[in-house]
């Protein structure tokens, strides 16, 4: 595994009362912007987020993985969302064979989505985990950021 991925968040200047708009591109090594899979979670409600800032959808079936995933470079493309954790085989949204345990031992985030790695997403002001997964020579990277007005940290 090689560290190498990074995370740039740009706050979008047109913020509204409760809304925010933020700009997240993932970076690799070379400098180059690599597609990523992402999960967006709300520290206070634990609510995960998909571009372009809708509540996560119910996760998607696991055939939809074996069957294949058309990807386009669109600007907030999202694959389906895998569950990540959690029981499975109850309503088949997750495989049994992991039982309660985490499909990737790495990753604590409830859901994971594929991204283009350069998005916009628009979130309500709070405190929020970003986690990026790029493949398993990556090593998986959380950053937490605040977002209020028109300031992040």
């Amino acid at each position: 595994m090689k560290a190498g991925l990074t995370i740039l968040c740009y706050l979008m200047l047109h913020s509204s009362f409760s809304q925010v708009q933020l700009h997240i591109t993932v970076i690799n090594e070379h400098q180059v912007i690599t597609p990523a899979m992402v999960c967006i979670t709300d520290i206070n409600s634990l609510q995960t987020y998909i571009p372009p800032g809708i509540l996560t959808p119910e996760p998607s079936y696991p055939d939809t993985f074996y069957t294949g995933i058309a990807f386009t470079h669109s600007k907030n493309f999202t694959g389906p969302v895998r569950k990540m954790k959690g029981k499975g085989a109850v309503n088949g949204q997750r495989t049994y064979v992991y039982g309660n345990s985490p499909t990737l031992p790495y990753w604590s985030e409830p859901v994971i989505y594929q991204t283009t790695g350069d998005f916009e997403i628009n979130l309500p002001k709070g405190k929020y985990r970003v986690s990026v997964e790029h493949g398993n020579e990556y090593i998986p990277i959380q950053e937490i950021i605040t977002l209020s007005g028109n300031t992040f940290h």
